[in-house]
């Protein structure tokens, strides 16, 4: 019997994009709120003035445009190069899609695909 060693594959690559909305942070000792963060379909990167400290169940609700109803993804905190980068661990499907139609809306925010259909290298982040 042969064993499977797992590849290392490094850091996966997912487009982030800047979105213009109101978002607050929930966690259980501290909130925060603000304008502007970068976002993928796997996470959220607050602004460096973001200053709290997030323990615990984080919750990330985003004001985001044609929806009366906030969207919401409950997350993991971790400090990154002195931001906060808020993983996201449950996001209902309707919160997803509309998420997805957000970002096609913002036509400025898509990135640049390079030949074969890949976003190119300037437009791709660790998220």
């Amino acid at each position: 019997m042969h064993a499977t060693r797992r590849r290392d594959l490094g850091r996966r690559r997912f487009p982030r994009f800047q979105l213009d909305v109101d978002w607050f942070v929930k966690s259980p000792l501290v909130s925060a709120l603000g304008r502007g963060l970068e976002l993928s379909a796997h996470g959220a990167l607050l602004p460096a003035s973001c200053a709290g400290a997030f323990v615990g169940e984080v919750t990330l609700y985003l004001s985001l445009p044609a929806r009366e109803k906030m969207f919401e993804a409950r997350c993991t905190a971790r400090q990154r190069e002195g931001r906060w980068l808020l993983l996201f661990e449950a996001v209902s499907p309707a919160d997803l899609q509309l998420l997805a139609h957000t970002v096609q809306d913002e036509g400025d925010s898509l990135p640049d695909f390079a030949p074969g259909g890949a976003p190119a290298e300037s437009d791709t982040n660790h998220l």
